[in-house]
């Protein structure tokens, strides 16, 4: 048997190996960033410059919004000099560590075999790397090691490191914190006989008062805290806005009920990239493999007296069906106060990941420990058998390489192999009860079989990424590249106060890698705060009239009472068949199909006659001109 600290160290070279492919996207290029943290981090960069987006409606908002946790700890670093945009760069790294090494630690405290806790780890480090909360150094980052802290701790009745790691979580990822709260509801209670008893441990009791009574003081700060932006979006309002529909940017009120319960982004119950295929169009519905064995625990756990590892379970095991159990009551409790205690996947995506990736790592190690007694593990004396496990081997990491470039049939294949290979396993290793080695030939055909199995399922697991490749980057960072680098260059030597307007994508990366304020970005058009929302629609239809509005008047006038120093452009931003309708802009009624009318009658428009006389910066894509330029002009456009 492998020593403890060899898999542990195998643990972390995973978690380390993962990190490396996130570090070469994270820093592929000068003018790169996480899509989420162009609004959550950027602001922070006026910790490291205090003269930066100076009293910026959208800077302003993003500090409200973001968790004081969070916050505290990005001043900190760019106190030592380290800027927030290269932190959120390098804090993922440490994440994934931190979360990696408590996985492996709640693992061992449920099932005390050191193999368990390394595939746990595996399954956790793939399912974090499929979704870009890791990567993302925001607050949903934050709450892996921090959750899984707050678990170790509780399971080794270590008062104090659990309670501050709870209280972490509360400055960090608020939602977290109530499942986390209602563990330790559910851990004072106990099935005996057939009966519900509270706990009569008043250690316990005290420190669950003491718990919750801090995790209360704490949510209250959130829920007095000043806003000049509106309270969080009821439901009858919700309902009244397009972007909360199917077709929606939010998308939250889906049509179709099963979809709505399980798979949408917001309302559904499991994470949106364990519905990797969407089945109700008829495409192959993928899970992760860890989720199958989960599932196979409880099935492992009813045969128990076929499984000798199942007596070495503790107590600690009855942590999981406790954090689901939270987990699905927030969630039931989030749906029935729809938006005030904000999106209900919050409360099981983030568990379901933890809770799965545990017990698949227990199911497996549970599966391979039967295979290996099964097989008779010390009568392996034949160097045949060595070479069919090298041979083997190379055939599996071979036949995984096409699906590099993926392929649909041989992933249904390949899911379906693995599929039969866990119940076929469960079921045919169960039945073998014989307490006795079989004759020679059965023993070396059964190791044989044994390797066979074991080579397959264990290729599988750490392979089983790459047979995402065409739908799901591995591992997901949700990074933007910059392909404008001249107008960064050019807007960074502007003073610092260079209000942008622009209804161009290429506009919401002028804060991240320019560091000047623009006037709307079109990621933050989600009303989740109807005030700040009516406040930025109003910018967008404003904007949006005197980008194609043919009175010179009109134009100077917007940028004179918005102090605009720049105005982006798309280069095809004035053809006729240009898709302001079809690119996030569509809900703004007849403003759009106004302008959309415009282009197509070939109304000469004001800064379609100025886009060569104002322009200061120019590529294939996009034009940049000077507002002091436009309100110079003299003759109206015509």
């Amino acid at each position: 048997m492998l020593s403890r600290t060899f898999w542990f160290s195998l643990s972390i070279v995973f978690s380390i190996l993962y990190s490396i492919l996130f570090l070469q996207i994270a820093f592929g290029s000068e003018y790169s960033i996480q899509d989420d943290a162009r609004r959550i981090i950027v602001w922070m960069m006026r910790f490291s410059d205090s003269e930066l987006f100076p009293d910026d409606f959208l800077m302003n908002y993003y500090q409200w919004l973001t968790p004081s946790g969070l916050a505290s700890l990005y001043k900190l670093m760019s106190m030592v000099g380290i800027n927030a945009i290269v932190f959120n760069k390098l804090v993922p790294i440490a994440l994934g560590l931190i979360s990696t090494i408590y996985c492996y630690r709640v693992s061992l405290q449920i099932l005390p075999v050191p193999l368990a806790g390394f595939i746990s780890t595996l399954f956790l480090n793939q399912n974090l790397w499929l979704k870009d909360d890791l990567g993302s150094g925001t607050p949903r980052g934050f709450l892996y090691p921090l959750f899984l802290a707050f678990i170790y701790y509780l399971l080794r009745s270590s008062t104090i490191p659990c309670l501050l790691s709870l209280i972490l979580l509360a400055f960090f990822y608020p939602p977290s914190v109530l499942v986390a709260s209602g563990v330790l509801v559910l851990r004072l209670f106990s099935w005996n006989n057939q009966r519900l008893r509270l706990t009569t441990d008043r250690k316990e009791i005290v420190f669950c008062i003491v718990s919750l009574l801090v995790v209360f003081l704490i949510l209250l700060t959130y829920l007095f805290k000043s806003s000049d932006y509106g309270a969080m979006v009821s439901l009858a309002e919700a309902r009244n806005l397009s972007e909360f529909g199917q077709d929606g940017k939010i998308g939250f009120f889906h049509r179709e009920p099963l979809t709505f319960w399980t798979c949408n982004d917001y309302s559904g119950f499991f994470p949106r990239d364990w519905c990797i295929f969407n089945p109700f169009k008829r495409k192959f519905f993928l899970l992760p493999p860890q989720i199958l064995l989960g599932l196979a625990l409880p099935i492992i756990l009813y045969y128990r007296s076929h499984f000798s590892l199942v007596e070495r379970i503790t107590s600690a095991g009855f942590i999981l069906p406790q954090i689901l159990l939270s987990s699905i009551a927030f969630y039931l409790i989030s749906h029935a106060v729809l938006f005030k205690l904000y999106l209900p996947q919050r409360y099981t995506e983030h568990s379901l990941r933890i809770v799965f990736a545990i017990a698949g790592g227990i199911a497996l190690s549970m599966l391979i420990d039967k295979l290996l007694e099964w097989g008779g593990k010390k009568t392996i004396a034949s160097g045949i058998t060595i070479i069919i496990f090298l041979l083997l081997q190379v055939a599996m990491i071979y036949s995984y390489l096409p699906i590099l470039y993926f392929n649909r049939t041989r992933s249904l294949l390949l899911t379906g192999l693995m599929v039969i290979q866990i119940l076929g396993l469960v079921y045919f290793v169960g039945r073998d009860r014989k307490k006795t080695l079989p004759a020679r030939e059965v023993c070396l055909s059964r190791v044989f079989l044994t390797y066979i199995m074991l080579i397959v399922i264990a290729v599988s697991a750490l392979l089983y990424p790459l047979s995402l490749k065409k739908y799901y980057f591995f591992p997901k960072v949700s990074y933007i590249t910059g392909k404008e680098p001249e107008l960064y260059q050019f807007l960074a030597k502007q003073p610092k106060d260079s209000l942008v307007a622009s209804l161009s994508l290429e506009g919401d990366n002028i804060p991240s890698f320019a560091l000047r304020p623009v006037f709307v970005h079109r990621d933050s058009l989600e009303p989740y705060n109807l005030l700040f929302y009516d406040k930025l629609r109003q910018r967008y239809i404003d904007l949006i009239e005197a980008q194609y509005s043919p009175d010179l008047t009109a134009v100077q006038n917007f940028i004179q009472k918005n102090n605009i120093r720049f105005w982006l452009l798309d280069r095809s931003a004035f053809s006729p068949d240009y898709p302001i309708d079809k690119v996030g802009l569509q809900s703004f009624g007849s403003v759009t199909s106004d302008a959309v009318e415009r282009l197509q009658a070939g109304t000469p428009l004001v800064l379609s006659q100025l886009s060569k006389s104002c322009s200061v910066v120019e590529s294939k894509n996009i034009i940049l001109l000077d507002a002091s330029c436009i309100l110079d002009a003299k003759n109206p456009v015509r």
